[in-house]
């Protein structure tokens, strides 16, 4: 199975998303993706998914309420950690959501 690598702002290697799932670097379930954006476990929105391996929230947003938990999936072994990349610019008005994590 293919997985999407998920990188801090800064570029450093933070998890992946597979099957719409998203997971730290270790293989731990911590949302979903939907629609373009990101769901923590428990329902409350973490941000939009940008430049495909970014996950960005806007400080101007109105808070969205949050979902009705998904049932996690099974637990599965994680990909070969991704290398860091460089890091981008920052954008102004975006917090890096996976900060908060």
């Amino acid at each position: 199975m293919s997985h999407i690598p998920i990188f801090h702002w800064s570029g450093e290697y933070f998890g992946f998303i597979r099957d719409n799932n998203f997971f730290n670097k270790d293989g731990a379930y911590l949302g979903w993706q939907e629609y373009g954006r990101i769901w923590k476990v428990n329902g409350e929105l973490l941000g939009e998914l940008i430049e495909e391996n970014y996950i960005l929230r806007s400080k101007a947003d109105i808070p969205l309420c949050p979902r009705v938990p998904r049932t996690p999936p099974s637990p599965l072994v994680p990909p070969t950690l991704s290398t860091d990349r460089a890091g981008k610019t920052p954008r102004v008005g975006w917090v890096d959501a996976l900060d908060e994590l």
